[in-house]
Protein backbone atom coordinates (compact mmCIF):
# COMPACT_ATOMS: atom_id res chain seq x y z
CA UNK A 1 0.00 0.00 0.00
CA UNK A 2 3.04 2.41 0.84
CA UNK A 3 4.50 2.45 -2.58
CA UNK A 4 0.84 2.74 -4.62
CA UNK A 5 0.48 5.58 -2.13
CA UNK A 6 4.03 7.13 -2.95
CA UNK A 7 2.79 6.30 -6.43
CA UNK A 8 0.00 7.95 -6.03
CA UNK A 9 1.18 11.07 -4.79
CA UNK A 10 3.77 11.52 -7.34
CA UNK A 11 4.93 15.44 -6.74
CA UNK A 12 1.60 16.29 -5.30
CA UNK A 13 1.42 17.20 -1.64
CA UNK A 14 -2.26 15.89 -0.73
CA UNK A 15 -3.42 12.24 -0.92
CA UNK A 16 -7.11 11.83 -0.87
CA UNK A 17 -8.50 8.53 0.00
CA UNK A 18 -11.72 7.13 -0.14
CA UNK A 19 -12.83 5.86 3.23
CA UNK A 20 -9.60 6.63 5.21
CA UNK A 21 -9.37 10.55 5.16
CA UNK A 22 -6.39 12.45 3.78
CA UNK A 23 -2.56 11.77 3.80
CA UNK A 24 -0.51 15.25 3.67
CA UNK A 25 3.13 15.71 3.03
CA UNK A 26 5.60 18.16 3.05
CA UNK A 27 8.93 19.67 4.13
CA UNK A 28 8.49 20.11 7.52
CA UNK A 29 6.04 18.90 10.67
CA UNK A 30 4.70 23.23 10.26
CA UNK A 31 4.18 22.87 6.54
CA UNK A 32 2.49 19.54 6.59
CA UNK A 33 0.22 20.72 9.54
CA UNK A 34 -0.76 23.91 7.69
CA UNK A 35 -1.36 22.35 4.26
CA UNK A 36 -3.90 19.93 6.18
CA UNK A 37 -5.76 23.06 7.91
CA UNK A 38 -5.39 24.77 4.37
CA UNK A 39 -6.88 21.34 3.03
CA UNK A 40 -9.57 21.65 5.71
CA UNK A 41 -10.72 25.03 5.05
CA UNK A 42 -11.26 25.00 1.52
CA UNK A 43 -13.63 22.27 1.77
CA UNK A 44 -15.49 23.65 4.27
CA UNK A 45 -15.44 26.75 1.86
CA UNK A 46 -15.99 24.25 -1.04
CA UNK A 47 -18.85 22.17 0.31
CA UNK A 48 -20.92 25.54 1.81
CA UNK A 49 -20.63 26.95 -1.70
CA UNK A 50 -22.01 23.96 -3.49
CA UNK A 51 -24.57 23.68 -0.51
CA UNK A 52 -26.15 26.99 -1.39
CA UNK A 53 -27.52 25.82 -4.70
CA UNK A 54 -26.08 28.95 -6.74
CA UNK A 55 -23.46 28.34 -9.67
CA UNK A 56 -19.99 29.31 -9.15
CA UNK A 57 -16.93 28.37 -11.12
CA UNK A 58 -14.00 26.21 -9.58
CA UNK A 59 -10.19 27.89 -10.38
CA UNK A 60 -8.50 26.10 -13.12
CA UNK A 61 -5.01 24.69 -12.79
CA UNK A 62 -2.84 27.18 -13.31
CA UNK A 63 -5.13 30.17 -10.95
CA UNK A 64 -5.05 27.11 -7.97
CA UNK A 65 -1.39 26.52 -8.23
CA UNK A 66 -0.86 30.44 -8.00
CA UNK A 67 -2.97 30.46 -4.94
CA UNK A 68 -1.14 27.93 -3.68
CA UNK A 69 2.16 29.05 -4.35
CA UNK A 70 1.37 32.45 -2.46
CA UNK A 71 -0.81 30.38 0.29
CA UNK A 72 1.83 27.39 1.44
CA UNK A 73 5.20 29.66 0.31
CA UNK A 74 7.66 29.29 3.26
CA UNK A 75 7.85 33.11 3.46
CA UNK A 76 4.15 32.82 5.12
CA UNK A 77 4.59 28.93 6.19
CA UNK A 78 7.09 30.32 9.37
CA UNK A 79 4.66 33.87 10.84
CA UNK A 80 1.47 31.15 10.11
CA UNK A 81 3.11 28.04 12.00
CA UNK A 82 3.70 30.57 14.74
CA UNK A 83 0.66 32.17 15.02
CA UNK A 84 -1.06 29.08 15.07
CA UNK A 85 1.56 27.15 17.68
CA UNK A 86 0.43 30.47 19.86
CA UNK A 87 -3.54 29.78 19.37
CA UNK A 88 -3.14 26.14 20.10
CA UNK A 89 -1.29 26.81 23.33
CA UNK A 90 -3.35 29.39 24.71
CA UNK A 91 -6.40 27.41 24.09
CA UNK A 92 -4.84 24.33 25.74
CA UNK A 93 -2.50 25.39 29.00
CA UNK A 94 -2.70 22.11 30.31
CA UNK A 95 -0.73 20.45 27.75
CA UNK A 96 2.75 19.64 28.24
CA UNK A 97 4.33 22.92 26.18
Amino acid sequence: KARYMLESLGDKRVLLQRNHGATVVGECCASIVLAAMYLRDCARIQLAAMSSGRNFEYLDRNESYEVYKVSMSPSRCKPSWSHWTKFVQAETPNLYW
